[in-house]
């Protein structure tokens, strides 16, 4: 590897240099080791490479607990990379492509490395020499793994081109399995796991067809593994979610599409909280007795909110899994959340639970609630935005509250009042509100012409009758998907 791209780091152990991997290249290589080691058992049972005489060695039902190994390190070459390297990615320059490839053959050194390293481990004291040749089958198998993965039936892998039955059963087994995760992980579809399956047992010139004919046999095996990580796959999961998602659960989210006044395609989600129909009964037979005094009688703030959270993270995952190319979704969340006790906790929890990116995910605030806040709650919206809570201000109007206030709390995000879109007044804000970075999105348009006036002065987006009507999480999905290139 060249200077410019290498990471000068010795390892002495195998645990060491697993660290040295990437996070995701680390979870990659777990799903990867498990596909690997179904795949090579009924591989041995089929009599995968049977009567090849250079090979055939390795295809032994005793070697299943090493074959989950071989796909576990099949990745080592890149613990002697930058962190930014180690995936792969179709905008590297040509140079960082080749830095990259460079993994299948620095991997087999470190492999050669760590094993003569626990040999001598094992012969401390004694005086049995250390080998000059590796033959020890389980080690080759792991170099292997490592040096053929990317290799391909038809010649057209790398880094040698090795073609046919020159590349070890255990690099072919370790890339397929490879292949197979990759494409699970990146295909935009309603059914990944099904279009993923089809592809694959349909090509023949990348595998041995042999091979191919193995991985049919293992299908439901493999299902149950793609199940197993689906929380760490980028497909259109159906998301283990920490939330209940029964049809007949008694409260909910709505999400409105907020459009861009550019391409006006989505760019958020405006997600609003519903309460079912037997609530809502309650509340129209008992106008005294209406949600907020429930709410506030029986203490359930905290709780509600939780939930709401968890259930805009669990549709914010879904849309980061399929690779939508929306920004994520803004939660209309219940103004008494902002009193309570300091929820720091609960978001870092809630972050920890549902890996998503913390742009994707902002929370609303009435600009009359921050007004009359107590000193404890202004505190709480600036703690949380200090630690990279989005929070939003709705119903701006700049007459009541000051460009100044806006930059001194931290807002980045406003929602200007309904009946302020299209007046001159808040035209002459705008510049101002942009001078100090701060965006507008728009709620509630809806008029054409308003649209017009919404693009003209720089809003980022706009919701409400004229961006279209409310749709369930699943709905969101699909449409997403049919929309983009």
């Amino acid at each position: 590897m060249s200077e410019k791209f290498s990471r000068k780091i010795s390892y002495n152990t195998w645990d060491e240099a697993f660290r040295g991997l990437a996070p995701k290249v680390r979870q990659e290589s777990v799903r990867v080791a498990e596909y690997a080691q179904v795949l090579y058992l009924q591989a041995v049972k089929s009599d995968f490479y049977s009567e090849n005489e250079r090979w055939q060695n390795r295809m032994q039902s005793q070697y299943g607990e090493l074959a989950f190994k071989c796909g576990l390190y099949h990745q080592f070459g890149k613990a002697f990379m930058p962190t930014e390297l180690q995936l792969w990615s179709n905008n590297k320059t040509e140079e960082q492509q080749s830095a990259y490839k460079q993994y299948t053959v620095d991997g087999p050194v470190l492999v050669e490395h760590l094993h003569r390293k626990t040999a001598r481990v094992r012969t401390w004291g004694r005086q049995q020499p250390i080998e000059d040749k590796i033959e020890n089958i389980p080690t080759l198998m792991i170099m292997e793994s490592c040096a053929m993965h990317m290799e391909r039936f038809d010649g057209t892998g790398y880094p040698e081109g090795l073609s046919l039955y020159d590349v070890s059963p255990i690099g072919y087994i370790v890339g397929l399995a490879k292949e197979f995760d990759r494409l699970v992980c990146s295909t935009k579809s309603e059914t990944p796991f099904e279009d993923t399956f089809e592809t694959l047992t349909g090509t023949l010139n990348q595998f041995p067809p042999e091979l191919i004919d193995c991985l049919k046999k293992v299908k439901s095996q493999y299902e149950e593994i793609y199940k197993k990580y689906i929380q760490y796959s980028r497909t259109l999961p159906a998301t283990i979610p920490l939330v209940d998602k029964r049809e007949d659960r008694p409260m909910g989210l709505t999400l409105t599409p907020m459009l861009s006044t550019k391409t006006q395609k989505p760019v958020y989600y405006m997600a609003d909280i519903w309460f079912g129909t037997e609530i809502m009964k309650v509340q129209e037979d008992l106008p005294s007795n209406n949600l907020a005094s429930v709410f506030k009688r029986t203490g359930i703030y905290p709780q509600l909110c939780t939930y709401f959270m968890y259930e805009a993270c669990d549709t914010v995952l879904r849309m980061e899994n399929c690779q939508l190319s929306t920004e994520g979704v803004i939660l209309n969340i219940l103004p008494e959340f902002y009193s309570l006790t300091n929820q720091m906790e609960l978001f870092d929890k809630l972050f920890a639970d549902q890996p998503i990116d913390k742009k994707h995910f902002m929370l609303t605030v009435p600009e009359n609630a921050v007004i009359n806040a107590t000193k404890s709650t202004l505190e709480n919206i600036r703690r949380y935005m200090r630690h990279g809570v989005n929070i939003v201000l709705k119903d701006y109007n700049p007459e009541r509250f000051s460009v100044e206030k806006l930059t001194e709390i931290g807002f980045k995000y406003v929602i200007p009042s309904k009946d302020l879109y299209g007046t001159e007044y808040l035209a002459r804000t705008i510049p101002m509100l942009e001078r100090h970075n701060i965006k507008l999105i728009a709620a509630g348009v809806d008029e054409a012409d308003k649209v017009e006036w919404l693009k003209e002065h720089n809003f980022i987006c706009y919701g409400g009758p004229a961006a279209g009507v409310a749709v369930t999480e699943d709905s969101l999905i699909r449409e997403c998907l049919l929309s983009e290139d």
